[in-house]
């Protein structure tokens, strides 16, 4: 429904964790639904600042770290432009960049490197605006011995000060991999 954050059964239960259970077939659950606040902004290009659509811009919950909802650029008739319906509270908000030309970033950017370094944002907000930087590809192959691909590696890039970057990635088939980095960095 228009104008309510999302919600769990039942009442006021806030996140999956403490959501109750309910079974196939049962009736009478009852879903509370509170009159939401939003938070808006938009995300655009650094170098051009063209506005990107396509753009998912995740809102998690500051002090737990749970998710509590998600917006796409541009599919409110506005190029990209986001509003998240979420309930009263402080939130951290990533933007995942809908090809490999642009980063993925956390709020504000391009300073923050993670969730713990994210700035909050109080709901309601209309000024959580991204400036996504060019984004990289680090490619390569996980071998055993030299020449055998590996499939299932977990496989982190880091920047010179030892932060990972935003985005991580498993091998393939083969051991192939990618990651999405930020362009303007160097990483171990």
């Amino acid at each position: 429904a228009s104008g309510f954050a999302p919600g769990w059964c039942c009442p006021t239960q806030g996140n999956f964790t403490s959501a109750t259970s309910v079974s196939t077939g049962s009736t009478g659950n009852m879903i509370m639904l509170d009159p939401s606040s939003q938070i808006s902004g938009s995300v655009s290009d650094q170098e051009s600042s063209a506005p990107i659509d396509e753009v998912r811009v995740y809102a998690y919950d500051a002090g737990t770290g749970a998710f509590a909802g998600q917006a796409v650029t541009g599919r409110g008739g506005v190029p990209g432009a986001y509003t998240l319906s979420l309930p009263s509270g402080s939130y951290k908000l990533y933007a995942k960049a809908p090809s490999n030309q642009d980063e993925d970033a956390w709020y504000p950017t391009p300073s923050a490197s993670g969730f713990g370094d994210a700035a909050s944002v109080a709901s309601p907000a209309s000024s959580a605006n991204f400036s996504l930087q060019n984004a990289a590809l680090i490619q390569g192959q996980a071998t055993c011995d030299g020449d055998i691909g590996v499939q299932g590696v977990y496989i982190s890039a880091y920047d010179s000060s030892g932060t990972r970057a935003p985005y991580n990635t498993i091998s393939a088939s083969g051991g192939s991999y990618s990651i999405k980095v930020r362009a303007s960095s160097t990483y171990k």
